[in-house]
């Protein structure tokens, strides 16, 4: 479960896309520790095997998510980086380095906030 709101989160927006459901939204907030705090080491390596349209996926997935959970800084650093990286840049640029800081600000606050389900 989850205790408090964690710090990048718009409340309102998060439990707006699961009609008003808390206990929905803390059971996503928890899937999306679990399921993306690998995230920014995944996305180096797919880069370094130049894998764009791997990391392009990575990247479009978790701006869906983000978006869904209000998450609203890195929802737009992530679809900076989706727009470079579907335009062939390689991913070592600072949209890269603006998408996995916000990310890790998320997985840091849900770290400290979260509880598994």
């Amino acid at each position: 479960m989850h205790n408090d709101i964690p710090a990048g989160i718009n409340l309102a927006k998060g439990l707006a896309s699961v009609r008003g459901n808390r206990t929905l939204f803390d059971k996503l907030l928890s899937k999306f520790l679990q399921q993306y705090a690998g995230t920014n080491t995944q996305l180096d390596a797919l880069l370094t095997e130049g894998k764009l349209e791997d990391a392009c996926r990575l990247v479009h997935s978790i701006k869906g998510v983000a978006g869904s959970l209000g998450a609203e800084k890195l929802f737009s650093a992530a679809q900076v980086l989706e727009d470079g990286l579907r335009s062939g840049v390689n991913g070592d640029v600072p949209q890269k380095r603006d998408f996995q800081m916000a990310l890790q600000e998320i997985i840091d606050a849900l770290t400290q906030t979260t509880t598994p389900i």
